[in-house]
């Protein structure tokens, strides 16, 4: 069975965990080969091949909740051709469901929680020793027939404590110069509780930052020795800490700045100063997760920022000439037909953002309110994970609207957004037949 980037356009970014994981253990002197499916042509007889050329010891696989049916799919075959080798899942979604994976994946072995680059380290040396797994923390394993769950590891707090992400091994990273971006993630966690989000779950709920030299390390070797064009921060809040920005953008109009980039910010992070210092560096354009255009659900939500916090924000951006990509969230569980309507009229008539991204409400697991699906009267009609991706058609219903009702609405969003788009580039071309006409009457020389 062939995958390849046509089927999954939604990866459009390294690797980078497995790549931190394997930086960690090469730097601990293990022989670590990366095998990244997400943008190539690949089948089954080819992963056979490739394995075998270098006789792991351990395979581990990295799971997002959408990919996880196809991480399943690759572990079944890979205890099929070797039976011995011990496989190892982490990410998002093994974290959240780790005993209910392993209960029902008999070819699964290990469970790395969260942040993996130090336990999956000690995992080895335990593994190469023989001694027991127990005292390893942020471990969920079988023994004896049970499944063994340890304690939460520690977050790392010093993150300039791992080493570069290991792109020597990533034999597609100049496949993602083409189809998109690299990607640095400087940053990990963040304070804020909104009841959809699972990341924040899974690094923490502090903010741990990179130090700017340390950023700025990142960048370079991505520049010079990956030929980076664009290179997008994937933190959570890259804007936390401005001071830290500002550092970082020193740095990079000191080199010239010699890459574009991009970053998500909160609407109450961010200042015209800071922003125009973005821009300066080459920052093109940024990241808000608006929501909804509903103070009630901000408020529902816990997201702590209210309208005109995000109406400002996208302002401010437009002063600093920085393109915003803003997101909203529809089928939020108490929101009716004409709550969404709101938020519709909202996005398209009143924000003025450069580019809008419509959402439906796929309850991350991890979430709170996945956590609470009863509470919130929300019912799965899909169970295809793969189908967890915000588009339509919608995976769930509401007690106030059907999954066809909500999928509809993200349709007429979009198609509104379209022609609101359409229209602007209109009225962009009408100013500028308006000008060049009003240029040609006042015998402008045109540059003659």
């Amino acid at each position: 069975m062939p995958y390849g980037i046509d089927e999954r356009p939604e990866l459009q970014f390294p690797p980078l965990g497995i790549c931190s994981l394997a930086a960690v253990l090469e730097e601990a002197g293990h022989d670590v080969q990366l095998v990244d499916l997400a943008v190539i042509k690949w089948d089954f007889e080819w992963l056979k091949n490739k394995l075998r050329s270098f006789t792991p010891d351990i395979f581990g696989i990295s799971a997002l909740t959408a990919s996880f049916p196809r991480t399943l799919l690759i572990s079944h075959f890979l205890h099929e051709e070797f039976p011995d080798i011990p496989i190892v899942l982490g990410g998002i979604h093994p974290t959240f469901t780790d005993e209910k994976t392993l209960s029902e994946n008999d070819e699964i072995d290990i469970i790395v929680r969260r942040e993996g680059e130090i336990t999956f380290l000690e995992l080895l040396k335990a593994m190469e020793k023989g001694t027991s797994f127990k005292s390893i923390d942020g471990l969920t394993y079988r023994e004896d027939g049970r499944i063994i769950r340890t304690p939460d590891r520690p977050f790392i707090k010093d993150l300039d404590s791992l080493p570069i992400p290991a792109y020597h091994l990533l034999d597609t990273i100049d496949i993602y110069n083409k189809v998109q971006s690299q990607l640095i993630v400087s940053s990990r966690g963040c304070p804020n509780h909104c009841i959809f989000c699972s990341t924040s779950a899974y690094w923490g709920h502090f903010w741990r930052g990179m130090s700017p030299p340390r950023v700025l390390q990142e960048m370079d070797i991505l520049v010079h020795e990956y030929n980076a064009t664009r290179i997008v921060f994937g933190d959570d809040l890259f804007t936390l800490n401005k001071k830290r920005v500002h550092q970082i953008c020193d740095g990079l109009q000191e080199r010239g700045n010699y890459v574009e980039w991009l970053c998500s910010v909160r609407a109450d992070s961010i200042n015209l100063e800071l922003l125009k210092h973005m821009k300066a560096a080459r920052c093109v354009g940024v990241f808000i997760g608006v929501e909804s255009g509903r103070q009630e659900s901000l408020d529902k939500m816990n997201k702590r920022t209210t309208v005109n916090d995000n109406i400002q924000a996208v302002k401010m951006c437009k002063q600093a000439n920085l393109e915003t990509t803003t997101s909203f969230l529809l089928g939020l569980p108490w929101e009716t037909e004409d709550n969404i309507r709101e938020t519709i009229d909202f996005a398209v008539n009143k924000l003025g953002s450069s580019e809008v991204i419509w959402s439906l409400l796929h309850p991350d697991v991890g979430s709170h309110i996945y956590n609470n699906l009863p509470e919130y009267g929300i019912q799965f009609v899909d169970s295809n994970l793969e189908h967890c991706m915000g588009n339509a058609p919608s995976v769930i219903s509401t007690t106030h609207l059907s999954a066809d009702e909500l999928s509809e609405l993200w349709v007429e969003a979009a198609i509104m957004l379209d022609h609101t788009e359409e229209k602007e580039k209109e009225k962009e071309k009408e100013k500028a037949t308006k000008k060049e006409k009003e240029q040609t009457e006042g015998g402008g020389c045109h540059g003659y």
